[in-house]
């Protein structure tokens, strides 16, 4: 096993998916550069009703979501 310097960037990762489509993708994400701290909690508390969660009897976000699955599909 080989232990290397941590990546810090994945512009270059480019085996799975196509280069354009990445590059795409990456310069999307500057929108978000922008925003201040608290623009960026509202919005993903807006787009994602699990973000504000906090402590439940579930160990995260996912149990919950796959238990409300399972309830809505029975």
């Amino acid at each position: 096993m080989t232990i290397s310097q941590k990546k810090k960037v994945i512009d270059d990762e480019i085996e799975f998916c196509d280069e354009d489509i990445l590059k795409k993708m990456l310069n999307g994400q500057n929108v978000f550069d922008a925003l201040s701290q608290k623009e960026v909690e509202e919005a993903r508390a807006r787009s994602n009703v699990y973000e504000t969660i906090g402590q439940s009897i579930f160990l995260n976000r996912a149990a919950v979501k796959m238990t409300n699955i399972d309830s809505v599909f029975g």
